[in-house]
């Protein structure tokens, strides 16, 4: 499935959800976001350092770039 058929179909599926799918939907989100932000750990690195700390970093800025605008985003809608 394409990003935007996902898309698509994620838009078609909340609204018909329930208040609880809703909700198992949000905290899964906050639970990714969670995990790609979690601390660089030596495994990044790669067996012996193998991996380019620059690429490691740059992964991790990603990473975490998208789970601050998930939240950002989760945030905002709950705030109305």
């Amino acid at each position: 499935m394409s990003p935007d058929e996902r898309r698509k179909t994620i838009r078609e599926l909340a609204a018909k959800a329930s208040r609880d799918q809703l909700l198992t939907a949000v905290l899964d989100a906050l639970a990714d976001t969670e995990s790609a932000q979690r601390a660089l750990d030596y495994d990044d690195f790669g067996i012996g350092g193998c991996r380019d700390g620059r690429v490691v970093e740059a992964e991790y800025a990603a990473r975490s770039g998208v789970g601050d605008d998930v939240e950002r985003s989760i945030l905002t809608a709950l705030r109305g």
